[in-house]
Formats: C-alpha cells, structure tokens, sequence
C-alpha cells in the first residue's frame, strides 16, 4: 500500500514537470495562450516595439476647429490630441484651438487627431530640418481637412542661382526653392540677389520636396571699396609692416617708429588712402623705402591704416507666425493696423491677403498671420490667411 502511494505521489511531479515544460514550448515558438487561461509568463514575454527615436526636425503649428453640427464633436476641440503617426511627438490642442509640434523628425508626415468623437489622420508629406509648417485643419469623426495650403517658413544661406527671372530656381540652406511672377522679393529684387545672400523664405511645399516661394526677404550689402595698391618695393629696398608710434614733425617731413624702426618721410612719399596729415600713432600700417646711412628709413610708400573688415551684417529675423483672433483694426487699405491675440500687426501694399482682399478684414476674424519682426517690435505682415472658422 505504501509502495502504491509512493508511485501515485511520484506520478503527479512527473505529470506537473510535463505541463510546465509544454507551456515552456508554447511561449518560445510563438503560440499565444487561450483568451480563456491567459497566462501571466507568456504575456511578460510579449516585447513592446521601441518609439522611433527623435532627431532635432521641423516644427509644425496649426489651429484646429471642428465641424459644426457633427455629433460628438461642434466646436469644442480644446481636448484633441494630436500626434506624429510612428514618432512619440504630440500636443493637446489648447482652448483656443492651437496646437505646437516640435522636433518633427524628417520623414513623411501624417498627422493623427483623437479626441471625443475624433480619430482622423492627415498626411502633410516630407517636412525638412529648418521647416516651420501652418496649418489650418477642420476636425468631424474621422475626417481632417485643411482649410488652406500649408505655408512653409525657413532662413538660410542663397546658393546655386539658375534660371531667369521671374522663374528662378535657387537653394536656400539646401533646399531647392523656386520663384515665379507671383513671388515677391524684400530689399533686393530678384534679378539682384546672389548666392551667399542672407534670405527668409515663405512658400508652399512642393511634390519633389521643394518649395514654391511667395515670398523671399534678403539683406542689401554695400559692396567692400577696393584695396588701394600696394607697390612692389624697388630691388634692395626695404619693408616694413607694424604700428605706428613717436609720431614728430610737420608734412610732408614726418619723423615716427614703427615696431621699434625709425621711418622719416619727405615730398617725395606717396601716402596711400589719403595725406600725410592722415597718419596717426596706434596706425597699423605697411611703409616700403630705403635705408639710410644713419640706420633710418626713409619712406617711399606709406599704406593706408590696415584695420579689420567690417562684421557682416546679420541675418534678415526668422519670419513671425501668429494665429488668433483680429482686434483694434484701423486705416486704409493696404495700410492697415490691427493685433492678433495682443501682438501689433500692420500691413502694406506688398502684404498678401489668402482668400481675398484687405478690405475683407474684420475684428473678430480668426487668422492666422506671417511676417518679421520690426524694431518697434511691431510684425510686418507679409501673408494673412483667410477666415479660419472658430
């Protein structure tokens, strides 16, 4: 009887090792468990595929409104959030139907919006490393629609001019922008442009990734004056390069040192950039003469004060991108004033209206604007949308 229990106790383990040895198999060869008996091991093993990761990209803003009279939806969007399809960037659509994605990796971009009664995909297409993309979407169900054509801003350096105008083709911090009768052009015009330029452009994307521009702002540089010829010193003669000090005498017969050498001029000194009533001690200057007997030399040729370029001139401001609602609207088209959420906008004759004129603005009007930033801190519009539905 003792043996016969033995035999059963044993028959038991051997029958428990079995069972766990076949959930064993299951797991690695990729069997899931039934609905019915989920099993807790198996479930730990399930791998969880890692976020694409995120590079430094584009940024892309937008204003979101829902479509009125939809269920589940009207115009409450302040909840909405929006996200990079395959990336883990997003944002919440704030109370004013506003949104802000940074750090856009450089792939194609769609965009997924879910909320209450909203779970809709946009495709934006290739967005590149110095894009800044506004968008204006409308929101119902499953739908998202862009009200108008995404405008693209971006700064860089002009090179690789080619075309004629108006219909150039130019790349601006390695994209490829083009221009057509429709471009218009800041502080230099389109046949003057050159590669180097400083510019700021704003545009539409284009199917092969590039841009159509509607407008191009760039920095008018005075040209450098050309150097004043050096003449070659004379065989056996002596030059000298070095600052000026010890400065005596009257013109033309001027005594100085210059880096511890003693220089004297005469009638016969030929005074580059100027006169010799031009010399001053802390010049730095290259004089070409003679020696003389006495160890002193006497100056042939007196260059111009040797001082250091000029700094370029800084880069056009990044444009502006404002979106909100118009207030305190005044003057006479194209001259008009006006803000957007407290910022002070104005516009001139060169300011684009989307969607029609300037005499269509209205306080109250929802849209959004681009332009620079004026040293009265006040935006010069360059485009105004048109009407975005609140």
């Amino acid at each position: 009887m003792r043996t016969l229990i033995d035999r059963l106790n044993l028959l038991k383990i051997l029958l428990v090792l079995a069972l766990v040895a076949a959930s064993v198999v299951s797991v690695a060869c990729g069997n899931h468990p039934s609905p019915t008996a989920p099993s807790s091991a198996a479930a730990s093993l399930v791998a969880t595929p890692p976020p694409v990761p995120i590079a430094a990209g584009a940024t892309i803003a937008g204003i979101v409104s829902g479509m009125p009279g939809v269920s589940g939806v009207g115009q409450q969007v302040s909840s909405v959030i929006v996200t990079v399809v395959g990336t883990n960037v997003s944002a919440t659509v704030d109370s004013s139907g506003s949104f802000t994605l940074t750090d856009v990796p450089l792939i194609q971009v769609v965009l997924n919006f879910a909320g209450p009664g909203v779970n809709a995909a946009l495709p934006l297409g290739m967005v590149a490393a110095n894009d800044r993309l506004q968008i204006s979407v409308t929101v119902a169900g499953t739908t998202a629609t862009l009200n108008t054509q995404p405008l693209f801003s971006m700064t860089g350096m002009i090179a690789a001019i080619a075309g004629a105008c108006p219909s150039l083709s130019l790349s601006v911090g390695g994209t490829t922008v083009r221009t057509n009768a429709s471009t218009t052009f800041s502080e230099k015009s389109c046949t003057e442009i050159v590669s180097g330029d400083a510019a700021g452009v704003v545009g539409t994307r284009e199917s092969d990734g590039g841009v159509l521009a509607t407008r191009i702002e760039t920095t008018r540089t005075s040209p450098s004056p050309a150097p004043t010829p050096v003449p070659e010193p004379a065989p056996g003669a002596v030059s000298l390069t070095g600052t000026m000090s010890s400065l005596a005498g009257t013109c033309p017969n001027l005594t100085f040192t210059l880096d511890g050498a003693h220089v004297y001029t005469n009638a016969s000194t030929q005074i580059g950039g100027g006169t010799c009533g031009d010399l001053r001690n802390g010049d730095r200057r290259y004089v070409s003469g003679t020696r003389q007997s006495d160890d002193r030399v006497l100056a042939t040729y007196v260059s111009g004060a040797q001082t250091p370029p000029p700094p370029p001139p800084p880069p056009p401001p990044p444009p502006v991108t404002l979106n909100g609602t118009l207030a305190s609207l005044a003057g006479t088209c194209p001259n008009l004033t006006f803000t957007v959420d407290g910022t002070h906008v104005y516009t001139n004759a060169s300011t684009q209206i989307g969607g029609g004129t300037c005499g269509d603005l209205r306080n109250g009007d929802r849209r959004y604007v681009s332009g620079t930033r004026q040293s009265d801190d006040r935006v010069l519009a360059t485009y105004v949308s048109g009407q975005v539905p609140h």
